[in-house]
């Protein structure tokens, strides 16, 4: 159930970063949009398992030394997540954060291609949009709606930090974030219906 997204809103200064020349021939310059877009449409075929190469492909489109972070996929897991408190950090197996505390969803490319390859397949996978920030960095907002029983769409981010490799766009770091209530419920897990004090939805 690993898969790759980020926690933070889109603001409305987000711009597309622009190449100062064709990007695809000239390494080392900034993503393009057309190059996002081409990237995201494979990330898409090994995630939903469309492409009948789907190993092949992930190994091609991640970096050997990826490494992917969510609080969302760590809390379905019910996991501790980063940034905690640092006595309870200081508790929790340090394999499990980075140096800085982040939540660590999967340590290598072969973890989540493992994950991704024999998890339950994921249908109907929709691209809200896409953007190109700092460079190297793609955004990709996203809705799926073939996530287990299918009753609830499932809404994210992923938030994609590529290096380009011998031609090959990679990514090195793949932060992610999502409805975790609404997959956890596709899933089977069950919800409580219990409403904090602290909720802005209280009567």
């Amino acid at each position: 159930m690993k898969f790759s997204i980020v926690a933070s809103a889109l603001t409305l200064g987000l711009a597309t970063a622009a190449p100062a020349a064709d990007a695809q021939h000239w390494p080392g310059l900034c993503l393009s949009k057309p190059e996002a877009d081409a990237y995201i449409q494979k990330f898409i075929g090994v995630f939903g398992r469309t492409d009948p190469n789907a190993r092949q492909t992930g190994e091609k489109i991640l970096a050997d030394d990826f490494m992917e972070y969510s609080n969302s996929i760590r809390s379905l897991q019910d996991l501790p997540v980063g940034n905690l408190p640092m006595l309870v950090q200081l508790m929790t197996d340090r394999r499990q954060l980075d140096p800085n505390g982040n939540s660590i969803a999967a340590a290598s490319k072969e973890e989540w291609l493992g994950g991704v390859l024999n998890a339950p397949q994921t249908k109907g996978i929709n691209t809200i949009a896409t953007y190109v920030t700092d460079c190297n960095k793609i955004i990709w907002f996203w809705n799926f709606k073939g996530v287990g029983s299918s009753q609830y769409p499932v809404r994210g981010f992923n938030l994609f930090t590529t290096s380009r490799k011998n031609g090959q766009i990679q990514t090195d770091r793949l932060d992610i974030e999502f409805d975790s209530i609404s997959w956890g419920r596709d899933s089977g897990l069950k919800v409580s219906n219990f409403i904090p004090a602290t909720s802005p939805h209280k009567e």
